[in-house]
């Protein structure tokens, strides 16, 4: 058996395009209610996924500073509960496939999935991995997620899936997917007081174990006080995240955000933060980015990309052939004696 969802998603509700196509009448917009972006004044288009959205207007700073734009912290149930669209839910090592359906006609999608991988091809064992894939008007793809829920690492806690065209985010659509270490019988309750509902273990598979005083199940033994920022970090926009793609690594701690419950992931002005990840396969380009502030700061150049060849390759400098360990070219040496150098393309 295996955890199977159906994740529609292109459905935009309320005007999407600048205001300058429909003049004001009367000093009022012309449909009246009409959502506007807290820090533009414009019109705010909404973006739904799964007949639901939750655009960043809902989610307003906490602080009255008109620099805090609120992004880093914008996707966290620490501060504002858990997003409207339904939040997927398995235990970990759970069997699982996500069906996505394009269920709109105009704009083009990029489902992506943190934390989580599927073959491109599902039935070719030599098949490229991916966690992202673009979606157009009517298309859709069955993914059939590696290694199940929470991947070859056993991550526990919530990963976020969102589109990754910026102002589809920005609008809306994204939710989580949340993985659970421990039974869900319905008695717990998230750290805001909402009631968990319970889940049933598959069938064919070993039930998880229940919690108890030493082991509450997550979310329930991350710090953190509901309202407040995720550890209470009182900090603007001198802080950056780095999220990466493809690979392994612990959701709560390492995922360059703070989304759901999870801690906050991030190194403020002078500190330097160390976070671990495991590349299981050859990837070949990996990105990576800045996800707490990603309106911002990714759009202004913080990304980059991580090259993951096969096990025992060496990289090599294009003149003299020494080792490197970091650069834009190089001469790349695998474990059977031959070599090549890898064109890489930076947009």
């Amino acid at each position: 058996m295996c955890r199977g969802w159906l994740t529609m998603s292109g459905h935009r509700m309320g005007r999407m395009w600048a205001t300058t196509e429909i003049p004001p009448q009367n000093g009022r917009l012309p449909i009246p209610g009409m959502p506007r972006d807290p820090h533009t004044g414009l019109i705010s288009a909404t973006t739904g996924i799964s007949y639901r959205s939750e655009p960043m207007r809902n989610r307003m700073p906490l602080t009255g500073d008109h620099a805090d734009t609120g992004e880093d912290i914008s996707m966290s149930s620490w501060v504002y509960g858990d997003p409207a669209p339904p939040i997927l839910k398995a235990y970990v090592g759970d069997p699982s496939k996500i069906r996505l359906v394009h269920g709109g006609i105009k704009e083009t999608h990029v489902f992506h999935l943190h934390n989580h991988q599927w073959k491109l091809e599902g039935e070719n064992p030599d098949s490229v991995i991916i966690d992202s894939i673009s979606l157009s008007p009517g298309e859709c793809y069955t993914l059939d997620i590696l290694h199940g829920a929470g991947s070859l690492n056993g991550m526990i806690g919530d990963a976020i899936f969102h589109c990754h065209l910026y102002p589809h985010f920005h609008e809306g659509m994204w939710t989580l997917w949340r993985v659970y270490d421990r039974l869900q019988d319905g008695t717990g309750k998230l750290p805001d007081g909402t009631g968990i509902p319970p889940l049933m273990p598959l069938k064919d598979r070993k039930p998880p174990r229940r919690k108890d005083e030493d082991h509450p199940g997550y979310p329930n033994y991350i710090n953190g006080e509901y309202g407040e920022r995720p550890l209470q970090m009182r900090t603007l926009t001198d802080i950056a995240g780095y999220h990466i793609h493809l690979v392994k690594f612990d959701t709560i701690v390492s995922d360059g955000a703070a989304n759901g419950w999870n801690n906050i992931a991030g190194a403020r002005r002078y500190e330097t933060l160390i976070e671990r990840f495991f590349a299981n396969t050859e990837l070949r380009t990996v990105f990576f980015h800045d996800l707490l502030y990603a309106n911002s700061h990714q759009q202004h150049g913080v990304f980059g990309a991580l090259i993951v060849e096969e096990a025992g390759a060496t990289f090599h400098h294009i003149r003299n052939g020494g080792e490197i360990r970091f650069g834009t070219q190089a001469v790349i040496r695998r474990r059977d004696g031959t070599s090549f150098r890898p064109a890489y393309s930076v947009p």
